[in-house]
């Protein structure tokens, strides 16, 4: 007996049609009462998704890539560059969608923008600004030592502006 099936019948239970007369319209009647009770979707929460998703784009690439990076070294040093060229093609995608979605949160925020909300929102524009200079000057850069040390003020910069927009948003 395994849970409420026999060994016999329970291999027979997944082997049944999915869309049986009874199961659809039951399913479907589930789904559509899960439409229509869910928040509803707004443009802010566009806004916010848009904004975010750039965010894990430009934030979670770095990290991803600097994970990457030893193993590219070891197995195809040549790699590291069209690599990190293409790395850098969708992230500054996702940089410019920041800075569009960016402008459009400070818009739909502008009542907020005083006190420790703002002080809160220029240190974090200050985060954005030093992270795309880092990256951009990490793609200009030399030397391995001045790629390492713009790769890592870039992420953690990035980083800083991650935790305080969460902290924007009352998280």
């Amino acid at each position: 007996m395994v849970g409420r099936f026999s060994a016999v019948s329970f291999p027979a239970f997944f082997a049944k049609p999915a869309a049986e007369p009874h199961v659809l319209p039951v399913f479907l009647t589930i789904i559509s009462y899960c439409f229509a009770t869910m928040l509803p979707v707004s443009l802010d929460s566009v806004r916010l998704f848009l904004h975010v998703l750039a965010a894990s784009v430009w934030v979670g690439g770095q990290i991803t890539v600097a994970g990457l990076v030893p193993v590219l070294r070891r197995v195809s040093p040549d790699a590291l560059r069209p690599v990190g060229r293409r790395f850098g093609q969708v992230a500054w995608m996702a940089f410019a969608v920041l800075i569009v979605t960016g402008i459009w949160n400070v818009i739909a925020v502008r009542s907020q923008l005083r006190g420790s909300y703002a002080a809160t929102l220029w240190v974090k524009l200050a985060a954005v600004a030093i992270s795309g200079v880092a990256a951009w000057a990490h793609g200009r850069s030399r030397t391995p030592k001045s790629r390492a040390t713009l790769g890592m003020l870039t992420v953690l910069t990035a980083l800083g502006a991650l935790f305080l927009g969460i902290e924007l948003s009352g998280g």
